[in-house]
């Protein structure tokens, strides 16, 4: 059976300038994983984590 394949634009909103998936405040990345940083009851953002964050200036230069 095919799979119907949907592609969609991204729209998530970085204002993480260090972050290479960052441009001009969108999220660039293919994917993100977003987690608890460690509560078992999240009540708050400040209790997330982007996983996919990458430092800019930890990249190679070219």
């Amino acid at each position: 059976m095919p799979r119907e394949v949907i592609l969609m634009t991204q729209k998530i909103k970085c204002t993480v300038d260090q972050c290479v998936y960052n441009a001009m405040d969108r999220c660039e990345a293919s994917s993100i994983e977003v987690c608890s940083c460690g509560c078992q009851d999240v009540k708050r953002s400040a209790e997330t984590e982007c996983k996919t964050f990458r430092d800019r200036n930890d990249q190679p230069s070219i």
